[in-house]
């Protein structure tokens, strides 16, 4: 019984220490940050879709959204808009808005319906 319960406290400490960045990630995501970040969803979607030139990020894998951010954040990415918003977050603050755009679902994207051909119209 004990080990059941001691099972039990694992697993909602790991959801807890879960949630908190996602949180952290969602305010950022939704309203930037004090230190002069823009929010996310100006440029990226209100849920990290994508707008015009700018990427969607929801759905999009935590490792490689950190990758960007960081490399953004060292310079080793060049990009004149992201550059300096990834600059003035705290590794803790790329890692939580990572979190929070790999979390959410990936827009559904229908596709245009296959065009029949030649031989499928007796052409």
């Amino acid at each position: 019984m004990r080990r059941l319960a001691a099972a039990g406290l694992l697993c909602a400490a790991v959801a807890t220490a879960t949630a908190q960045p996602a949180k952290q990630g969602q305010q950022i995501a939704a309203q930037g940050t004090s230190q002069g970040v823009a929010a996310c969803i100006s440029c990226h979607g209100a849920k990290g879709e994508g707008l015009g030139a700018f990427p969607r990020l929801a759905g999009t894998d935590q490792v490689y959204l950190l990758a960007q951010l960081d490399a953004f954040a060292a310079g080793s990415r060049k990009n004149p808009i992201m550059q300096p918003i990834a600059q003035n977050l705290s590794s803790i603050e790329r890692q939580a808005v990572a979190l929070y755009f790999s979390q959410l679902p990936a827009p559904f994207v229908a596709s245009d319906p296959a065009q029949p051909s030649r031989s499928d119209t007796g052409a």
